[in-house]
């Protein structure tokens, strides 16, 4: 069965090929946003960008006319149903992203909304779990980069396809492994997702985080900070405001500014998460620092959060909290002392 869905799958990657380039508005705004490189023909590989076209069964009529049955369309995802029990493509009117394993197979699919998309589309589309796709334990962009992954690529997680795809290029033309772009699968880093990017060789190098600045993308990054290992080097990208890695892919200078926000300029997460944890409480209680006893709160609620780190870090983040509060720094470090007393 395995096999059969995984050829499945072969042959959607290669019909929703064939639809792109049959299809100018889709091409248009992938160039516009500066992803000509994955529209080309010829030059798909290893990431088979798409498009499936609009029609109600445009790939199921294509796929059952090369064997196989509606029960394996369902079963890969491909397909669903009406309330009549009709069968038709899952996906219509969108750009295809081929989600591949670990392996490199071809396993599932993000579909982002066309630009002739309707009102009220939603953005993104993706094959929901099915015997060979978890999207809880792949990673997109992993199985298209294993070779710059093996040798020691550093990690780095953003939220989506097109942030994967701008991290590739600003890398493209580099010597070496670089930094390589890997995404959850429609969902938020999860335990599983997280120790696989632990156990890759370049995470010894460091991991860095690249989510949008937005509520969501802070919220997803204090998730990285509470799943990944903190004997590792992690780091949050320094985007500029308002943008994230997509932005940055339309030029070579953009690029540039993307390769330095990752490698260059990144931030330690741990400061980073209490810089977040900081400006909540600000925008929900401004007067937070002005009153001894809301701000000693404020001080235990942020040392609770790096108290469980490795003794090295603590020093220097006691030193931050200090910084950032307002607060004598013998005051911080007490705090972090009562905390790790009452865990022991």
């Amino acid at each position: 069965m395995a096999d059969r869905l995984v050829a499945a799958h072969e042959h959607a990657r290669a019909f929703y090929r064939q639809q792109l380039h049959r299809a100018p508005a889709p091409r248009r705004y992938l160039q516009s946003r500066g992803f000509d490189a994955f529209v080309r023909p010829g030059a798909g590989a290893p990431w088979y960008v798409g498009y499936a076209p609009p029609g109600w069964t445009s790939l199921v009529d294509h796929l059952t006319g090369r064997g196989f049955t509606h029960q394996e369309l369902l079963a890969a995802g491909l397909a669903t149903t009406t309330h009549d029990r009709r069968v038709i493509d899952r996906f219509r009117d969108r750009i295809m992203f081929p989600i591949h394993d670990h392996d490199g197979r071809p396993v599932g699919f993000i579909g982002r909304a066309a630009p002739t998309a309707g009102h009220g589309v939603p953005k993104y589309l993706n094959t929901p779990d099915t015997p060979i796709f978890h999207k809880g334990q792949i990673l997109y962009g992993l199985g298209e980069q294993r070779a710059r992954v093996a040798a020691g690529a550093v990690l780095v997680i953003v939220e989506g396809p097109f942030d994967v795809l701008a991290t590739h290029l600003a890398w493209s033309d580099g010597d070496g492994p670089g930094c390589v772009g890997v995404a959850p699968c429609g969902s938020t880093l999860t335990p599983a997702q997280a120790d696989t990017i632990a156990g890759l060789p370049g995470a010894r190098r460091g991991v860095t985080i690249g989510y949008d600045n937005d509520s969501a993308g802070r919220t997803a990054t204090l998730r990285a900070f509470d799943l990944l290992p903190h004997h590792l080097a992690l780091a949050v990208a320094a985007l500029p405001d308002g943008h994230d890695p997509a932005d940055l892919a339309t030029t070579s200078e953009s690029r540039r500014t993307l390769r330095r926000a990752i490698s260059g300029n990144a931030r330690p997460l741990a400061q980073v998460v209490l810089d977040i944890e900081l400006g909540r409480t600000l925008a929900r209680h401004p007067d937070t620092l002005r009153f001894i006893e809301t701000r000693l709160d404020l001080v235990r609620h942020l040392a609770a959060r790096i108290a469980h780190l490795p003794p090295s870090q603590v020093v220097h983040l006691a030193d931050y909290i200090a910084a950032r509060t307002g607060t004598p720094l013998d005051v911080v470090t007490q705090a972090i002392i009562e905390i790790l007393e009452n865990a022991s």
